[in-house]
């Protein structure tokens, strides 16, 4: 339909939708999504979108989410009433969201801010253009490995609006690896935003608006376990025949699967 909506317009009109952009996050989306992998959720609650935050139990991280303290915020970030979240745990170092000031990029960028040996916080540094796009990055969290960065971004390869993404710090070099889009069933063609692992990486929060009324957002806790056992279970075939005695018409057939140790139906 993006193709066709295209099809439409003349050489001399402008395409304000940015639907080439769509177009591409459709075919992100194939390649991002795997029918064989489901979420392992250990919870899940509806909430408002402005407290979901409150649903993170993270003490298992040394840490909590809160909204962004006014000395972490740019002038930028002042002047457009930036009130974005940021987790702060126990490392020495944080990575957040926010504005330049030199207003050179108007969409959210990540930065990272250093504590000082006399327990002050250092200027923030910006992470990078590896990280950072021209679109929005945010609800950063700086894993306990202090090197680990999990964020939410409508960029990089994207299948629609903000997207969890995984990169690694190499102290050695100083740079961020390539960021890796965690796919589905983690990430949809909604917002999915607030990454947070345990130290073990065994489960982890996040948030997501797909399939959610207005207003409203879903918080999950995932056993990251568990989904990589689900993206490496082999195929299974089942074989057999269909026949019906005279005139041809359509017919539907439901197969049922159930664990045999537990009687519980997959």
């Amino acid at each position: 339909f993006y193709e066709k909506y295209k099809s439409k317009l003349t050489a001399g009109e402008v395409d304000k939708h940015d639907v080439a952009r769509y177009i591409l996050q459709c075919k992100n989306g194939k390649n991002l999504y795997d029918k064989n992998v489901t979420l392992q959720a250990l919870e899940k609650n509806e909430t408002l979108e402005n407290e979901f935050y409150r649903n993170y139990d993270l003490k298992a991280m040394k840490g909590r989410i809160i909204p962004k303290p006014l000395n972490f915020k740019s002038k930028q970030d002042k002047k457009v009433e930036d009130n974005t979240l940021i987790f702060v745990g126990t490392e020495q170092s944080i990575v957040y969201s926010g504005y330049s000031d030199d207003g050179a990029n108007t969409s959210r960028e990540l930065f990272k801010v250093n504590k000082l040996p006399n327990g002050n916080w250092g200027l923030p540094v910006n992470v990078g253009n590896t990280v950072n796009t021209p679109y929005d990055e945010e609800f950063a969290f700086l894993h306990p490995d202090g090197k680990t960065l999990y964020f939410s971004s409508k960029g990089h390869n994207t299948m629609g609006g903000y997207d969890i993404f995984r990169s690694v710090y190499d102290p050695e070099s100083g740079q961020w690896s390539a960021p890796v889009n965690l796919a589905h069933p983690v990430n949809s063609p909604d917002d999915d935003i607030f990454y947070a692992s345990d130290n073990e990486e065994t489960f982890a929060y996040f948030a997501s608006k797909n399939f959610t009324k207005p207003g409203k957002i879903k918080v999950y806790k995932i056993s990251t376990k568990g989904a990589e056992q689900a993206a490496t279970v082999l195929p299974v075939i089942i074989k057999g025949s269909f026949t019906m005695n005279g005139e041809l018409v359509y017919a539907k057939t439901e197969i049922k699967v159930t664990d045999k140790a537990t009687g519980k139906q997959i």
